[in-house]
């Protein structure tokens, strides 16, 4: 990305990412076959490793980790301070993330 773009790559660029690294999957498993049905059974290895297609809620699942974000100059940078479990082991974590005073606004879409 950053050989391309000349910027490092930011959370949009790594979701955009993932969204391709999907749909080929899904083409590939599709074989003239519907492409929905194919997606909602489609994995893909990115950047943030493992990433799959929940079928039942239709939006994807992935590696959670727990980020820190500071203020550089004019720039946020974030730095992960843990790996968080993912799939039905997480609901807990991610639940007391956002009930903690400290995170502020979480949105689980974004945050990888």
């Amino acid at each position: 990305y950053q050989n391309k773009t000349g910027k490092a790559p930011d959370a949009f660029a790594a979701l955009g990412y993932e969204t391709a690294g999907l749909i080929a999957a899904a083409n590939d498993r599709a074989a003239g076959g519907s492409l929905r049905d194919a997606l909602a059974a489609a994995s893909f290895t990115g950047p943030r490793g493992a990433v799959a297609m929940n079928a039942t809620t239709q939006s994807t699942s992935g590696a959670h980790y727990l980020q820190q974000a500071k203020q550089q100059g004019i720039n946020v940078r974030t730095s992960v301070l843990a790996s968080l479990a993912s799939g039905a082991a997480a609901d807990g974590q991610v639940a007391a993330l956002r009930d903690s005073v400290k995170t502020g606004w979480m949105s689980s879409y974004l945050c990888g």
